[in-house]
């Protein structure tokens, strides 16, 4: 009795197989071999689906705790700055109204980044100061040199070269403290007086405070009457020096009548270097429109 597969109707010898079941066999396998993997899959997707939530959260989590410290490192930093002006502010109040007890005190602890921060502050005061000068002494010469324009050729419009004036005048500020100390500390060596160079910075820095009190009084008065604002400025520098006198500390009192000698020689040669250094930084003070009319005028 003929036999026909059951699945494409093919007629079959008796014991044969068909074709079809045959081809069929393989894919079964396949499937059913790969069905574990695709099941292994299947239920290993939600735990990357886990591990990738988590991971995001860490992450998140890091973040927040790198904002939060960059955020108390700000604050800290910040309360830090506020409280170091506010303590320097306060010491800069304290030798205005007690010049000599709360200059010896500054130069007996020593604060040195307080009293480098005083020393800066001078030096931005007399950089103001030093273009007020300028634009006041270049307006008044300037009808002068506005009449000699029309008998010996035009005189343009001078440029004020504020930059120059205000970073130079500062730097020569400062490098004139840190030469002051040097020579405070070099006289006081040389009387046996045993003290450092920060308390010597210390005591710059009670010149500077003065300095800059006498720097503002001299600015307005200059604009008023430029001799006596000049004379104010002197006075301020002057003033300051007294101060180191009176404030000096002293290790033995032997050496008390040999300060004064000592303060004065410091404060001639002091004097004589800060000449020489403004004999050199005068063209910081020159515009160049005016070097320019000077050079053509003499060729």
């Amino acid at each position: 009795m003929a036999r026909f597969c059951t699945k494409c109707g093919k007629p079959l010898e008796e014991g044969e197989v068909c074709s079809c079941t045959q081809a069929a066999a393989p894919q079964q396998e396949t499937a059913q071999a790969a069905a574990p993997q695709q099941e292994t899959a299947q239920a290993a997707a939600p735990q990357q689906e886990t591990a990738q939530a988590a991971a995001q959260q860490q992450n998140a989590q890091q973040f927040q705790q790198t904002q939060q410290q960059n955020t108390q490192q700000f604050q800290q930093t910040q309360q830090a700055v506020a409280g170091f002006l506010g303590r320097t502010f306060g010491q800069f109040l304290n030798i205005i109204k007690h010049p000599v007890t709360a200059g010896r005190e500054m130069i007996l602890t020593g604060d040195c980044a307080s009293a480098i921060t005083l020393i800066v502050l001078q030096g931005i005061i007399t950089a103001i100061f030093g273009a007020v000068v300028a634009k006041k002494l270049y307006s008044l010469i300037g009808v002068f040199m506005g009449g000699l324009s029309s008998l010996f050729g035009a005189y343009g419009g001078v440029k004020m070269p504020y930059a120059k004036i205000i970073f130079g005048t500062l730097l020569i500020s400062i490098i004139l403290s840190f030469v002051l100390a040097a020579l405070l500390l070099a006289g006081n060596l040389i009387i046996k007086n045993s003290l450092n160079f920060k308390q010597m910075m210390a005591a710059a820095a009670i010149r500077s405070c003065v300095a800059s009190l006498a720097t503002v009084v001299a600015m307005i008065v200059f604009l008023i009457h430029p001799l006596t604002g000049a004379l104010v400025f002197v006075t301020g520098t002057v003033w300051g020096f007294f101060i180191i006198l009176l404030a000096m500390p002293l290790s033995n009192e032997k050496i008390r009548n040999k300060l004064p000698l000592t303060i004065a020689l410091v404060f001639l040669i002091f004097a004589g270097i800060t000449v020489f250094s403004m004999n050199k930084g005068a063209n910081l003070y020159v515009p160049s429109e005016e070097v320019s009319y000077d050079s053509s005028w003499w060729d």
